[in-house]
């Protein structure tokens, strides 16, 4: 009777464009790394301690970077320009591998005004207000992706992580432009909250799979997704998804 009740409850916010039916298009032998809240698939088979990674938004829950390094002694670059996370993240003992920037992801350089979350007790900003909000915005800087990896010196990334508050839709459009793609991309969309709808999910997943990007974990609550690609045949950890 629940999962009728909750299929019927999915069913009705498709129709209003703030949900959507998606599946995994590919089967792939893979690991759930961090807190329940935090965590996020990777493959182990192409994760190794050179993987170059790019976790953008840590927010207060940097348990998927840390069990990542803990996991495959690799470096983690997590970038995040909000006042809460720069200030938790400065409170913590980190590894040595967790290499933190207080700057965030966009599809240009400049600044983004962000506005804090209605609930002052919640930590993730986002680009568009909250008409509940009573928090002061702020200004925070943004990099495209090709000037992070120049300032840093990566020519690749491996396993590009991105929670980034609705800045996903425009980031995406700018990546499917550029010569550069991680065999690893996870992403939370943000349909069905701060105005976005699921047209503008399936328009970013239609990109993405234009690009040779195939999907392979869908979280329950269908926001949080993982992608992988291969320039040539896939290797032996992949299966067609029934």
């Amino acid at each position: 009777m629940r999962k009728l009740v909750r299929f019927a409850r999915h069913s009705v916010n498709v129709a209003k464009g703030v949900d959507l039916f998606v599946i995994p298009e590919v089967k792939v032998d893979h690991v759930v790394l961090g807190t329940v809240y935090g965590g996020w698939p990777v493959i182990p088979e192409f994760t190794s301690k050179d993987s170059v990674v790019y976790s953008f938004g840590v927010g207060e829950d940097a348990s998927f970077d840390l069990e990542l390094i803990r996991r495959f002694q690799c470096k983690v670059h997590a970038f995040d320009p909000t006042p809460k996370s720069m200030q938790w993240v400065a409170a913590q003992a980190m590894p040595p591998e967790f290499l933190f920037s207080p700057i965030g992801i966009g599809a240009e350089n400049g600044e983004l005004l962000l506005y804090p979350p209605a609930d002052p007790n919640h930590v993730s900003y986002t680009v568009k207000k909250n008409d509940q909000s009573k928090g002061v915005p702020t200004r925070a800087q943004v990099c495209d992706l090709p000037t992070i990896m120049e300032r840093l010196g990566h020519r690749d990334i491996d396993i590009l992580k991105m929670d980034v508050e609705g800045t996903e839709y425009d980031v995406i459009k700018k990546f499917a432009q550029q010569p550069m793609r991680p065999s690893q991309l996870m992403i939370e969309f943000h349909h069905g909250m701060y105005g976005y709808r699921s047209a503008e999910t399936k328009t970013a997943l239609a990109e993405l799979k234009r690009i040779g990007y195939q999907i392979y974990y869908v979280s329950p609550g269908r926001h949080e997704f993982a992608f992988v690609r291969f320039p040539t045949a896939a290797p032996s950890v992949l299966s067609r998804a029934a």
